[in-house]
């Protein structure tokens, strides 16, 4: 009967140490799990630390490329209402050469009809 809880005991001891090889090995896995976490979430903050300088990068570079793109549009409709401003002065001096071409052509016409007014 000694003999039976020796082998009893034993059983029950190879158990438990199987128990705790198992318990090791979970904790083993946890290890790794925790230590490539780490390393993910390291890669993870470097590529958003990567990402983050390369839109600020890309947004400057917009920036300036609108700056200048602006700066030349409105150069360019500055232009335009100076051409603008010179058709519409060119307009009236040529409205006021034709009123005044009118005007002598009206009196050569009374001159050669004999409907013009003498200054006697």
């Amino acid at each position: 009967m000694a003999q039976q809880s020796i082998e009893e005991r034993l059983a029950f001891l190879e158990s438990k140490i199987a128990e705790y090889e198992a318990e090791r090995a979970q904790m083993r896995t946890l290890e790794r799990l925790r230590a490539g976490q780490s390393e993910l979430r390291e890669i993870f903050q470097a590529h958003q630390e990567y990402v983050t300088e390369r839109l600020d990068t890309f947004e400057s570079h917009i920036t300036v490329r609108l700056d200048v793109l602006e700066d030349n549009h409105t150069a360019r409709l500055d232009a335009v209402d100076n051409h603008l401003t010179n058709l519409t002065e060119g307009q009236q001096e040529l409205r006021g050469g034709q009123h005044a071409l009118q005007a002598g052509q009206d009196q050569i016409l009374a001159i050669l009809t004999g409907k013009a007014k003498r200054n006697d």
